[in-house]
């Protein structure tokens, strides 16, 4: 019995993440109340979550509103490219729907299945772009860039993301009359199980800007000593300080790539 209640055992830490998720997601939708805010609270979701599977760090519900203040700028650029492109592409739908039944042309019938696929395709390349914002330092443009490659690279985890984030809205339409669980669970359940997946994604390109960033402080802190500049001991207290930081589960700054 006491095994079962043990914080390591891995079904009470997948537990524990799941409360997180469910609490993260309150303040998500409340982040998201003003609509043009949804950027930087998705970002700050995946921020915590991403290092929550992990098990990097702690203070989760306060590192969220940290995460989004500091994402804040290229946050918002970011969702408002997504909340433009996507009511673009729903008004396409509508519009294709719309000539289709007015005209009966089949091609428009056609064009209304392909521009709903496309909101798919676009939706999982933000499920990448939102989290790679909150993993690596980038701008908008190359984020959302990245992402398609990284969307179309790793393709059986996206298909395996969109199997989720589809079946997982059906059940909500399925069960409309009992929707009040799913809206608890909601999106922080989905960004939860992403996070798994994405982390996978992510790593080696975080090996590597991390092993990279290592090898340039070497060379930096190598020559700052031959020119007299850094001290044994202030190289000592720098590398205890940078110790401290990765035991307190705070991420370095990642490149862009």
């Amino acid at each position: 019995m006491k095994k079962l209640f043990d914080p390591d055992n891995p079904i009470i830490a997948f537990l524990a993440k799941l409360v997180d998720a469910v609490v993260l997601h309150v303040f998500w939708l409340i982040c998201c109340l003003p609509v043009v805010t949804i950027g930087p609270a998705t970002v700050a979701l995946y921020y915590v979550l991403l290092k929550d599977v992990r098990s990097e760090g702690s203070r989760y519900y306060r590192m969220y509103f940290r995460a989004f203040r500091e994402n804040f700028r290229k946050g918002m650029l970011l969702g408002l490219l997504f909340l433009v492109v996507t009511a673009l592409l729903v008004g396409v739908v509508f519009l294709y729907r719309a000539l289709y039944q007015a005209y009966g042309m089949q091609i428009c019938h056609v064009l209304m299945y392909v521009s709903a696929a496309l909101i798919l395709i676009w939706l999982l390349i933000f499920e990448y772009a939102f989290a790679m914002m909150a993993r690596f330092e980038n701008t908008v443009l190359k984020t959302v860039r990245n992402a398609f490659f990284l969307m179309v690279g790793n393709l059986g985890r996206t298909l395996l993301m969109a199997v989720i984030f589809v079946a997982f809205y059906a059940l909500i339409f399925y069960l409309f009359s009992y929707i009040f669980p799913l809206i608890i669970l909601g999106y922080g359940l989905i960004a939860l199980i992403n996070s798994y997946i994405l982390n996978r994604v992510f790593q080696p390109y975080v090996d590597q800007s991390l092993a990279e960033a290592e090898e340039r402080k070497k060379k930096t802190e190598e020559e700052l000593k031959k020119r007299g500049l850094m001290t044994t001991v202030e190289l000592e207290a720098k590398a205890e300080r940078d110790e401290k930081i990765q035991q307190a589960g705070i991420w370095p700054p990642v490149g862009g790539f």
